[in-house]
């Protein structure tokens, strides 16, 4: 691909505010003294015990199978006040307490029971494995780097859209609005990314071809001199199509937000490489404290965090709820579950692994063997 070589780096300081976000307060709640909120046979913790079901196990996300259900209910004290998600263990319990006390109550369940439970997989060959709930939220540190993997397989197809023209080239253009000090709500980031959409087809509405992809991310939060950071919303993005002046970036991001803070590059590498360089945000948590892990779970509830426009937005595959079925990692056949959720403890200790181990190591073995591709 033919690049233009002027490299446009560009930095401004900002010479007007964009207005104080006013974030309202959360309704406050009472939680349900009761153990489950259903009828079904539940155990003294809350997990359903009920029988056999042989519905195929989809490789899709587990959220939008209907038939994964009987997670344990969260265990509530005495007073009816929340006291552990699921067995009280895993590293996720003090963020999901707060994800829980910020009103998402069905993440917060999730994310407290997240790796501590599975449901046992076999196939009509007798072969018998688990597979282990994961609550994939975007804050959680185990299912943070497996979220951003599905979107960087997902996005590599815009490579596609990516050809060799005069003075086009592959740049990094970021976008910022001034730091409040205070988390936004989710309808204030909504706002940013609707500018953003504005000012790019403003800049390049006559030109067809072009492609922009952003990632909505916040600093990492740390407090400086008193002053609470890592409240500061900015949008690292990846822009393909023609040279824009730099100035005019500024003006037109300036006239939409009040903020003309800009930045813009000549990108170095592959689309790829560019791609998984901004698909990091995803990953990395931008906080070590369980409670803003659970206020930016809070923020960003509903919206999402990557964003195409223009070519980019045209060539990107509509995304499936639910994928192909769960595989036997010996003989292809489909996995069914075989009973309801229980803990990893007791899957174990029955002498099951988890599908997903079976299968790597199962593709291991045929590398070393040379029975399978390098």
């Amino acid at each position: 691909m033919e690049t233009n070589t002027q490299t446009d780096s560009f930095i401004l300081t900002p010479t007007s505010l964009v207005p104080r976000a006013v974030i309202p307060l959360l309704p406050e709640f009472e939680c349900d003294s009761s153990q489950t909120v259903s009828d079904a046979p539940y155990d003294s913790v809350g997990f359903w015990r009920g029988g056999d079901d042989p519905t195929p196990i989809s490789e899709g996300h587990w959220r939008h199978d209907r038939t994964l259900h009987g997670l344990p209910q969260p265990v509530l004290d005495e007073a009816g006040r929340l006291a552990h998600f699921g067995d009280g263990g895993g590293e996720n319990q003090p963020q999901a307490k707060y994800l829980w006390d910020l009103g998402l109550q069905s993440k917060a369940n999730r994310l407290g029971c997240c790796g501590r439970f599975g449901v046992r997989a076999e196939c009509k060959n007798g072969h018998a494995f688990y597979r282990s709930c994961r609550c994939e939220l975007r804050f959680c540190s185990s299912c943070a780097p497996s979220v951003a993997k599905k979107l960087f397989d997902r996005h590599m197809a815009l490579e596609k859209v990516l050809q060799p023209k005069h003075g086009w080239a592959l740049r990094l253009l970021d976008f910022t609005v001034r730091n409040t000090g205070q988390l936004p709500e989710a309808e204030f980031i909504r706002s940013v990314n609707r500018s953003i959409r504005r000012v790019m087809r403003k800049l390049v509405h006559r030109t067809k071809g072009w492609g922009y992809l952003w990632v909505n991310e916040f600093g990492f939060d740390r407090e400086e001199g008193g002053e609470r950071k890592g409240t500061n919303l900015h949008c690292h993005g990846i822009y393909y199509g023609p040279y824009l002046e730099q100035a005019k970036i500024s003006d037109a991001w300036l006239a939409e937000t009040g903020c003309p803070v800009v930045w813009i590059q000549l990108a170095r590498g592959s689309f790829g490489k560019v791609l998984s360089h901004h698909l990091k945000y995803v990953t990395k948590p931008p906080s070590n404290d369980p409670r803003r892990l659970a206020e930016l779970e809070v923020a960003f509830n509903g919206v999402r965090r990557v964003h195409p426009l223009g070519a980019f937005y045209n060539a990107l595959e509509p995304e499936k709820k639910v994928g192909g079925e769960c595989l036997c990692p010996f003989c292809n056949s489909p996995l069914a579950r075989a009973g309801l959720y229980c803990p990893l403890s007791e899957l174990e200790a029955n002498g099951l692994r988890d599908v997903e181990d079976v299968r790597r190591d199962s593709a291991r073995q045929r590398v070393f063997s040379g029975l399978g591709p390098p």
